[in-house]
This record gives C-alpha cells, structure tokens and sequence, in this order.
C-alpha cells in the first residue's frame, strides 16, 4: 500500500514540530505526510531486531493487512538540538480493519511510547523478491548539524536529503544513488553471490548470522580492492558486525 489518508487512518499529523526546511525536503523527497504510528508492543509473532519489513511481512501472512513503508525518526534529541535528522527506512503493518501499527520496537524509536514518528513514501517499498530496502537518509536543519560531522567544508547543504550508511560514515548525494541497500541473507543467495563477485569474500550462515568462509574467500582479490570501492560495497550491502571485521582485515595488508 502506498497512499495513506490520515483523516482516514485517524493519525496524528507531526507537520507542526517539523522545521520548515526538514518538512519541505521529505515532503518532496516521500510525497507524502509525516504522522505519528502507535506502537504495537506485544505479538505472538516471533520477530526480529532490526528487520521491519520482514517482521510485516510475517504479519501479512498470519493476520492479513498490507504493509506501509517509509521513515522512522532516529529519536536522538541531542542530534536533533544541533539540527540533525537521521531517518530510518521502516515498515508498518496496515491491519485488515484499515489501523496503521507499528510491530517492530528498536532502540532508535521512542521505545518507551505509545507512538512513534513515521513518515510514509509513497515511491519506496522493501523488494522482498530480491531482498532489499534502501539506506538511512540524513538532513540537517542548520550549521550546527554540518559542524558536528564535520561536513561545513563540504558540498552538502542545510535542508537538503542525502543518503547514509548506517553507520552514519558513508553520506551521498540523493540524485547520486538510489540508495538501495541489498539484504545479505541465506534466503537471497543471490545477493550473497553478487556480494563475493564483488567483495571476493565469500558468507555463510543461517538466518542473519553470517561469518567469512576463509577457506573460499579471496583475500587478495578483496585488498586490492580501493577505498572508493570498498565504500561502494559496503553502501550496497553494509550488515552490522560484517565490515567491522572486513575494516580489520583491510587494515592488515600482510
């Protein structure tokens, strides 16, 4: 589903607590409205950290309903005092009685409430065919937000979106990219093919655990890739606890 009536779904706007420069980008960049979601705490459903959108689809299957996609506020209000947006891309599951939920509960939302902030886009969904979702994207709202990433020297601009890695370290420009970031997951074998084509580092590992096979991995192939390169893959395809370790043996040359 991509169209949200909020008069419909009786959501509550959140345009008023937006700045003006931050409301004006995602408006244009989602084409749609930022709302607050409830959160839907308790389910029978076993779900995972970190995985909205396979969590919905879980949902769909067992109860019915659509899912609706788009970006939850990194809820840091130290970032957001300085001037600085980080939006996640999430899924929220649309119940058969048209009640828009959200199933997943991570850190980066307001865990402790009863909503959290979404805005819904109406051009993005989770591709769970070829098993993908697309990278954080990251506005600043003033100066103070650039400085604190030191990005004041850079050709980046308050009130513009940009792409960002998870780890907050890779930014892009929006028109640059698609920002598509592909799920490295035993069930999508083929993105772990792509990945080794492309890395010479070959996974393997049930559900979301995955480690490096040393013993078909091509270590060489892998550092000599460039750092531009590098930065390029793990844009692509970054997973947490992956390329900390590929960090470290790009680091150890020998």
């Amino acid at each position: 589903m991509f169209n949200i009536d909020i008069k419909k779904l009786n959501l509550t706007t959140y345009k008023d607590k937006m700045p003006s420069n931050i409301y004006t980008s995602l408006k244009n960049f989602t084409n749609s409205e930022v709302v607050l979601v409830p959160n839907l705490k308790k389910d029978k459903i076993e779900f995972e950290n970190s995985h909205a959108h396979i969590n919905v689809k879980k949902k769909i299957v067992k109860n019915g309903g659509s899912i609706v996609s788009g970006w939850s506020l990194f809820r840091n209000n130290r970032e957001i005092n300085l001037g600085i947006y980080i939006w996640v891309f999430h899924s929220n599951w649309l119940s058969p009685n048209n009640e828009l939920q959200n199933i997943t509960i991570e850190n980066y939302l307001e865990k402790n409430s009863s909503k959290h902030t979404f805005w819904h886009d109406i051009n993005r969904l989770p591709n769970f065919e070829e098993g993908s979702a697309f990278n954080k994207i990251i506005i600043f709202s003033k100066q103070t937000g650039l400085e604190k990433f030191n990005l004041h020297n850079n050709d980046i601009s308050i009130g513009n979106v940009y792409w960002i890695t998870p780890d907050l370290k890779i930014l892009k420009n929006i028109n640059s990219s698609n920002g598509k970031h592909y799920w490295l997951r035993p069930e999508y074998q083929n993105n772990l093919d792509n990945f080794e084509e492309e890395s010479g580092i070959k996974l393997i590992g049930k559900r979301n655990i995955l480690v490096i096979d040393p013993e078909k991995s091509n270590y060489s192939f892998f550092r000599s890739i460039n750092d531009e390169k590098f930065n390029d893959i793990k844009f692509k395809y970054f997973h947490p606890g992956l390329f900390k370790d590929l960090e470290e043996i790009r680091k150890n040359k020998n």
